[in-house]
């Protein structure tokens, strides 16, 4: 069980999809407490067949958008065909 401190809701979007699929996903990004540390997390999800993908990508406030681009080419890669999540490698 999660328990999150400081808790401060940024974006909640069901307009998203996610591993280059028609299904709908959602995007949630949120900041909150761990700690001594400010956390920003962003969460996408979507439900294919009777499966859950979760993605999540966290860090520290300061540093989120340093990776942010690396991290959403990564979900751009990510494709999910028969029941299996594969992806495609990302290059810098």
């Amino acid at each position: 069980k999660e328990y999150y401190h400081d808790f401060n809701l940024i974006e909640s979007n069901t307009s998203v999809t996610l591993a280059d699929t028609s299904n709908s996903a959602y995007r949630l990004v949120w900041i909150d407490k761990e700690g001594q540390y400010t956390i920003k997390t962003m969460q996408m999800g979507t439900i294919i067949g009777n499966l859950a993908y979760i993605i999540r990508y966290y860090a520290e406030l300061g540093e989120y958008l340093d990776n942010l681009p690396l991290i959403e080419r990564m979900i751009d890669s990510l494709r999910i065909s028969n029941n299996t999540a594969q992806h495609q490698e990302v290059v810098n």
